[in-house]
C-alpha cells in the first residue's frame, strides 16, 4: 500500500535544530514517512542524530553516507528508496513546521489536481512576527534589461517585488507563484515522475529547487503558497565553509542548462548585481534595532523589509504601525552578528492584521 507523504531532511551539521525538524514533522498526526539523510559525516553530528532515534524509536530513518553527497543527490537517494510515497515533503533542517500545518497542505493537494507543488507561509520566527519572502522567479529578460537599464530599471523591479511581497503576506486564500522555495513545500510525487525525477544532481547545493519548479511548471503544474499552514525557516544555519562556491558552480550550471547559447562572460555580465541606495543597518548587539518610522510613512500601517541584499530582492516583511519601529527580539536573536541589512518601509492597507 503507498504510504502518503514521504518527508526528506538532509542534514548538515545541523543536528540540534535538525531534531526539531523532525520532531515538527512527526507531532503533525498526519501519517508520514521521515527519513532524515546526514551529509555531515561526522561523529558528534551521528551521535546526536541516533540520541533523537533513541528517543522517537522507529518513528523515521536514518541515512549515514560515507561521504558528502550534496543536497540534490541526498534527497534523491531518500526518494528512490520511498517512491511509493503519494507527496514528498521537502524540509530544510533548521526549518520546522507549526501546529497543523501539514494537513492543509495535503488536503490543497488532494483537492488541487493541478497543484504540483504546495508551500506554507513561512516566518522566520515562532513568534510569527517576520514573514519570510515570496521567491523571484529568474528570468532572461529581467537579467537583460537590468544590465542595459541600470538603476532605472531596477527601481521598477524592486517596486514591482515589493507589491508582490506585499500580497503574498497579506493573502487570505491560496495563491498562485512564480516560483517556490525547497527549504519547506509539499510536492504531488506524480508530477516529479512527469518531469524525469527530483533533482537535477548537477546541482550540488543551490538552484536545484528552481531547477525543479521551473521544470514542473514547462509540463503546465501550478506552484502555490497556502496562508493558513504555517512553518518557520530559521535561515542558513549550516556552516559556510564552501557556501559561496557552491552557489557559484550551481549558477553557472543554471545558466548553462536554460541558455546554452550565451557565453559564460556574458552570463557573468548578466548576474552581476547592479547596485542601489537603501537605508541599512548592522547587528552589532544583543538589543533590537530602533528606527523611527519616516514623516511619510507616519499614521499608516507599514511593512518593515529587509534583506542582506540591496537591492532588497528577496526580502522578509515585519508587521508595523507605530512611529518607532523596534525590530522583534524573538527575530533579532536569529540574525547573524554583524551582519550588514539594508531596509525601508512600505505602506500597506489599514485594515491588515
Amino acid at each position: 500500500m503507498n504510504m502518503e507523504i514521504l518527508a526528506i531532511i538532509v542534514n548538515y551539521f545541523t543536528s540540534e535544530l535538525c531534531q526539531k525538524a523532525v520532531k515538527s514533522v512527526i507531532s503533525q498526526n498526519v501519517k508520514t514517512k521521515v527519513v532524515v539523510v546526514d551529509n555531515s559525516c561526522d561523529l558528534k553530528e551521528r551521535e546526536n542524530l541516533l540520541s533523537l532515534r533513541r528517543e522517537l524509536g522507529d518513528s523515521f530513518e536514518l541515512i549515514f553516507p560515507s561521504y558528502n553527497l550534496g543536497f540534490a543527490k541526498a534527497c534523491n537517494l531518500a526518494f528512490k528508496r520511498h517512491d511509493n510515497c503519494k507527496y514528498i515533503l521537502l524540509l530544510n533542517p533548521d526549518a520546522h513546521l507549526l501546529k497543523g500545518a501539514l494537513e492543509p497542505l495535503k488536503s490543497f493537494l488532494d483537492k488541487e489536481p493541478m497543484a504540483g507543488a504546495v508551500a506554507p507561509r513561512i516566518f522566520l520566527d515562532d513568534a510569527r512576527k517576520i514573514f519570510m519572502p515570496p521567491m523571484p522567479n529568474i528570468e532572461l529578460k529581467d537579467l537583460l534589461l537590468r544590465q542595459i537599464a541600470g538603476g532605472f530599471f531596477l527601481k521598477w523591479q524592486i517596486r514591482s517585488y515589493l507589491k508582490e511581497a506585499i500580497e503574498y503576506w497579506m493573502a487570505k486564500r491560496p495563491i498562485i507563484q512564480e516560483m517556490l522555495s525547497g527549504s519547506i513545500v509539499l510536492i504531488r510525487q506524480k508530477a516529479v515522475r512527469e518531469i524525469g525525477g527530483l533533482f537535477d544532481e548537477q546541482f550540488f547545493m543551490y538552484y536545484e529547487d528552481t531547477d525543479l519548479f521551473k521544470r514542473l511548471k514547462k509540463k503546465g503544474w501550478k506552484l502555490f503558497m497556502l496562508p493558513e499552514s504555517h512553518a518557520v525557516h530559521r535561515y542558513d544555519k549550516s556552516p559556510r565553509n564552501k557556501k559561496a562556491e557552491y552557489f557559484s558552480e550551481s549558477q553557472s550550471y543554471f545558466f548553462k542548462k536554460y541558455y546554452p547559447f550565451l557565453p559564460k562572460k556574458i552570463v557573468q555580465i548578466l548576474i552581476k548585481e547592479v547596485q542601489t541606495e537603501f537605508f541599512s543597518f548592522f547587528k552589532k548587539s544583543e538589543d533590537p534595532v530602533s528606527i523611527r518610522v519616516p514623516s511619510n510613512i507616519k499614521n499608516s500601517n507599514y511593512f518593515f523589509v529587509f534583506s542582506p541584499n540591496a537591492p532588497l530582492i528577496p526580502c522578509a516583511g515585519i508587521y508595523g504601525k507605530d512611529e518607532i519601529f523596534t525590530f522583534p527580539k524573538e527575530g533579532w536573536d536569529v540574525l547573524e552578528e554583524g551582519q550588514k541589512f539594508f531596509y525601508d518601509f512600505i505602506t500597506v492597507p489599514q485594515d491588515f492584521n
